[in-house]
């Protein structure tokens, strides 16, 4: 048996200047702009927990997370979510937040991770929680 692999969604993140300036400067707060944009229609893979129905369309929750591991960039205010998204080609949601680049230079984006969001009471989520208990 062979798994079959298809890509769901295309994340595009755009980092912009603040007003009036050229470039995103060392201490100063620009914009990040992250674009999740759903690439198919409803696939049986969607038809889990996570599946919503309106009367107009499916959706489904995602969990975004913006994080810079390298320590390039400070990402101020919230860097993570929950969103609801159209189970529909093309739908996209977008996510703004504010960074603080702190090294002058040509920086790697921080990295926007994505993951599918399982209600807690979902058999699935186990896998979330399972570091929870580690600490005691």
């Amino acid at each position: 048996m062979h798994d079959c692999w298809q890509t769901l969604y295309n994340v595009k993140a755009e980092i912009r200047p603040p007003s009036g300036a050229e470039h995103c400067r060392t201490g100063s707060l620009c914009s990040l702009e992250v674009s999740i944009t759903r690439l198919s229609d409803l696939l049986e893979v969607d038809r889990d927990d996570a599946l919503m129905q309106s009367d107009e369309y499916f959706s489904t929750k995602l969990l975004y997370e913006v994080v810079d591991n390298s320590s390039n960039w400070a990402v101020c205010g919230k860097s993570s979510g929950v969103i609801a998204m159209p189970v529909a080609a093309q739908a996209t949601h977008r996510v703004h937040m504010e960074v603080m680049p702190l090294f002058a230079g040509y920086l790697p984006l921080p990295d926007v991770r994505l993951f599918k969001y399982l209600p807690h009471h979902s058999a699935h989520s186990s896998q979330l929680d399972a570091g929870k208990d580690s600490a005691r």
